[in-house]
C-alpha cells in the first residue's frame, strides 16, 4: 500500500508499506489511515527539510560576514593602490573559483582601463591595459551595473581567457563615478553564478572604499613633492641674486 507525501500542494515524497502482519490484504481502512499518517508526516518532513536550509543559510551568511570582515581589516591597512587591487582580487579568486580575475584602473582622461593586479591568464591573454571601448567593459561603464555573462551568446565579449564560458564585470564606485572595473573570468565548470555575482558586489563596494581612499593618497602625495620641487627650484633661483644684491650692499 503506497500513499503520496503531500506539502503545499507538492509531492515530496511517498509513504509505502507492506505486507500486513496477519497476511491478509489491506483494505480501504487501511488506505485512509495511512492517508492521514501521510498528511501529517509531509508536514513534518517539509518543516524539517526547510530548518535545515535555512539553517545551513545562516551558516554560509555567517562564514561570508566573517569573510567580508577580515577584507575590510586587509584592506584598511592599505594606502598603495597596487596594493588594494592585489587583496580585492585575491579574495575574489578565493571566494569564487574563478580561473582568472583582473582589477583594472579607469584612466578617463587617455579612455584606458589599466590593470593593477592579474591572475590566471597566459602570456597574450590580457595585457595591461586596455581601451574603455572593450568588450564587456564598455557596457558596464556605461551603465554601471554589475554584470554576469555567458560569454557563448554575449554579442559585447571579447575573449581575454581562452575557452571562457562566463564572466563577471563589476564597477567599482565612488559617488557616481567609476574608478575601477572588477573582472573575473572562468573556463571551466561550474561556472561563475548569481551566488558569486552578489559576493563580488559587497566586495567590490568595500574595495571601492579603499580604492579611492589611495588614489587620494597618490594624489596628496604627488602634490606635496610638486611643492617640495617648485620650494627647491626657486630657493636655489633666488640664491643667485641674492648673493648679488649682499655684495653691492656690501660697497656701500
Amino acid at each position: 500500500l503506497a500513499v503520496p507525501l503531500i506539502a503545499k500542494d507538492r509531492i515530496i515524497g511517498v509513504l509505502e508499506v507492506l505486507n500486513r502482519r496477519d497476511g491478509t490484504a489491506f483494505v480501504r481502512e487501511d488506505e485512509e489511515l495511512l492517508t492521514t499518517l501521510s498528511g501529517q508526516a509531509a508536514v513534518a518532513i517539509e518543516n524539517a527539510r526547510l530548518f535545515q536550509m535555512t539553517g545551513s543559510a545562516l551558516n554560509e551568511r555567517l562564514k561570508e560576514l566573517q569573510t567580508l570582515e577580515q577584507i575590510d581589516k586587509e584592506l584598511a591597512r592599505e594606502l598603495d593602490i597596487v596594493k588594494v587591487a592585489q587583496i580585492t582580487l585575491k579574495w575574489a579568486i578565493a571566494n569564487t573559483g574563478a580561473a582568472a580575475g583582473a582589477v583594472g584602473e579607469v584612466d578617463d582622461a587617455h579612455g584606458l582601463l589599466h590593470f593593477r593586479a592579474r591572475y590566471g591568464y597566459q602570456e597574450g591573454e590580457l595585457t595591461p591595459e586596455v581601451t574603455l571601448e572593450r568588450g564587456i567593459v564598455r557596457r558596464v561603464l556605461r551603465t554601471r551595473l554589475p554584470d554576469l555573462a555567458d560569454t557563448s551568446i554575449d554579442p559585447d565579449y571579447v575573449e581575454s581567457l581562452r575557452g571562457a564560458n562566463s564572466q563577471i564585470t563589476v564597477p567599482m564606485m565612488s559617488g557616481q563615478d567609476v574608478i575601477a572595473v572588477l573582472l573575473l573570468e572562468t573556463n571551466r565548470e561550474p561556472r561563475l553564478n548569481l551566488l558569486d555575482l552578489e559576493f563580488i558586489k559587497r566586495l567590490a563596494e568595500r574595495a571601492s572604499i579603499a580604492l579611492a581612499n589611495a588614489q587620494l593618497y597618490e594624489q596628496v602625495k604627488a602634490a606635496a613633492e610638486t611643492k617640495s620641487e617648485f620650494v627647491g627650484f626657486a630657493a636655489h633661483e633666488l640664491k643667485n641674486p641674492l648673493t648679488s644684491i649682499k655684495g653691492y650692499a656690501a660697497l656701500f
